[in-house]
């Protein structure tokens, strides 16, 4: 259990569980350190018995620090999560035991790719690099067009079934974890770094195991059979987001003159700008064919030295990024359309439709208030991804985009692992599997293997039947304990960044409405926080839940998802997690809604309103 230490009583420490719902403080024996604890500092104690009802006895089991050490923030968040600690002695010693590089018996049998100039393009601060890839034209011969190269690490190579269920091995290891765990100051990864940072990540210039997924593609970006093979490149350049985007979007002289000094620049350059022209083929075709694309914003963290956090803000999104993530869709299709006609089990991501009565429920707001944002002539009783699509398009770049961004995202249900094949709406896509990151995902390493087993280099035995359902609740809990873990981490470091800025002022935008208040997401950083009933005047407000909205008995006003308004931090609360706000136009939101209130209802006196 996590506690805060309150302070020294006699030979023991007291301290207080960061659990609220515990009404119990802690003893704890002083502990054997040369420096005296801290009031305030975390500890991780194991409770015993009880002295009486309000106090129990324990012991001190780790010392974090303090509480606004960010890292110390992680710590809890692992605790509250069971996320994986250490690797087992077993398992260190297994990924010890592999080669640092590739052995001259491993190339056997593969397709030798590297005199190719293969690139991975990831963020500035990547330390995994799990594909690489390549665009050539197609010969016109051939009928133009382009050939996409995606080259992914090789795990499964290394990475092999486990024998027995309870083996400490690599396999069950990686299984029990189920991805990787990313935190802002660190990772917990599925596999060893020796592995992950080390033996199968695409590094430039060293030899690396892959499986390689090659589709041609015709000049408009229609795909053509695919092919298959094991592989070994050497990538030609570590690049990323940011350097492509100056080079080949930009126009950057200075930047691009760097690149083409390196090793392999020219090559690798011509081969970026194939890329981009492939890239812009295949966005418009997936936007034709209904692909959703929300642009969700993804927070960045800024820290010093000391770890104190400087900035957050949304983390740049440009088309660059789109580029690795249409060629990886490309891939993910490709390989599971591939697997679906070969028969082997194997998992595919599956995206639901959205369910009908959430999606009515979402189209009747928009014909009231955005009737421009549907499309024209016909009844949206089910609409189709492309339809959802063409809302967000019409939406985009006006004040209503984030309202509308916001009802279609909550419409939308959960992707999830599972080896029976229903599409995936987000993506318009009918047969789609994860096959892109084996270093940090599970599911892609038996992705691996069943288009192996394929191929017919396999191995070992492919799971199916109940096993492979098994297998796919197992990774289906552990993806949505990571994502709560982001998310808990996000309000953590959220409240640790404003604590010391209560009084001041923000814009912000209404992201939900509940009976107890407003949700608002502040403009400059993705931050979440709340306005409660009461500190919206002395109005009685009700909940127009079918338009997502408050609208106040006395006074008509209503305040709708997607409304921007000025907001001040009332409160930080790092237990709870929470920040409190307040409209920031006078000393409470009640002075401001007053006076339109006044206005509307007709009242003379502010002392009549008061009554």
């Amino acid at each position: 259990m996590a506690v805060r230490l309150l302070g020294r009583a006699g030979d023991s420490l007291v301290a207080r569980p960061l659990d609220m719902r515990v009404g119990a403080d802690i003893s704890l024996p002083l502990p054997e350190t040369e420096q005296p604890l801290q009031k305030g500092t975390i500890l991780l104690a194991r409770v015993g018995k009880a002295v009486r009802r309000d106090l129990w006895r324990g012991e001190i089991i780790r010392i974090f620090g303090r509480m606004d050490d960010a890292a110390v923030q992680e710590d809890l968040v692992r605790i509250n999560h069971e996320v994986p600690d250490a690797f087992p002695e077993e398992v260190l010693a297994q990924a010890a035991d592999l080669p640092p590089q590739p052995e001259k018996s491993d190339l056997e049998g593969r397709r030798d790719l590297r005199a190719l100039p293969f690139v991975t393009i990831d963020a500035d601060d990547a330390r995994d690099f799990d594909d690489a890839i390549l665009v050539r034209p197609r010969p016109a011969e051939m009928g133009g067009g382009w050939f996409l190269s995606v080259a992914i690490a090789d795990v499964s190579h290394y990475v092999t079934p486990a024998k027995h269920r309870h083996d400490k091995c690599l396999d069950n290891e990686a299984f029990f974890r189920g991805n990787s765990w990313y935190f802002p100051l660190s990772v917990t990864p599925m596999l060893p770094e020796e592995i992950s940072n080390g033996l199968c990540s695409l590094k430039p210039h060293e030899d690396r195991l892959v499986m390689l997924c090659e589709i041609p593609f015709s000049t408009d970006g229609s795909p053509e059979k695919p092919d298959f093979a094991q592989g070994i490149i050497r990538s030609a350049a570590r690049l990323t987001y940011t350097r492509v985007q100056k080079c080949l979007i930009d126009g950057d002289e200075q930047e691009t003159a760097s690149l083409l000094r390196e090793e392999n620049g020219p090559a690798v350059f011509a081969m970026l700008k194939n890329a981009f022209r492939l890239f812009s083929r295949l966005k418009r075709k997936r936007d034709a064919r209904g692909s959703l694309d929300f642009d969700l914003p993804e927070t960045e963290y800024v820290f010093d030295a000391k770890r104190n956090i400087k900035t957050i803000s949304v983390r740049e999104r440009n088309d660059a990024h789109r580029l690795i993530e249409e060629f990886m869709i490309a891939a993910n299709e490709a390989v599971a359309q591939h697997l679906a006609e070969t028969g082997v089990p194997f998992l595919y991501r599956v995206h639901p439709a959205p369910d009908e009565e959430r999606l009515r429920q979402i189209l009747n707001v928009l014909s009231s208030t955005l009737p421009s944002v549907l499309p024209e002539g016909r009844p949206l009783s089910a609409p189709s991804a492309v339809d959802l699509q063409g809302i967000l398009q019409r939406s985009r770049g006006t004040p209503q985009e984030f309202l509308v961004n916001r009802l279609c995202l909550r419409a939308m249900a959960q992707a999830r692992y599972q080896p029976v094949n229903e599409g995936h709406f987000g993506l318009a896509s009918e047969a789609y599997c994860h096959f892109t990151s084996p270093i940090r995902r599970y599911a892609d390493l038996l992705v691996h293997r069943a288009l192996k087993h394929s191929l017919g280099c396999g191995h070992g035995p492919i799971p199916a039947g109940q096993r492979i359902l098994r297998i796919a609740d197992q990774l289906n809990a552990r993806e949505r304990a990571a994502m709560e873990c982001e998310r808990e981490m996000d309000r953590r470091l959220a409240c640790l960044f404003l604590k010391d800025r209560v009084g001041e002022s923000f814009d912000a935008v209404i992201s939900a409405v509940n009976d107890f208040g407003l949700f608002v997401e502040l403009k400059d950083m993705p931050v979440e926080g709340m306005i409660r009933l009461p500190d919206l005047g002395r109005d009685r407000f009700d909940v127009d839940s079918s338009r997502h909205c408050l609208r106040g008995r006395h006074t008509g006003m209503r305040m709708t998802l997607g409304e921007a308004l000025r907001v001040r931090l009332k409160e930080v609360n790092m237990t709870r997690l929470s920040l409190r706000f307040v409209a920031a136009c006078a000393h409470s939101a009640g002075g401001t809604f007053k006076a339109v209130a006044r206005r509307r209802i007709g009242m003379k006196s502010r002392k009549a309103w008061d009554r």
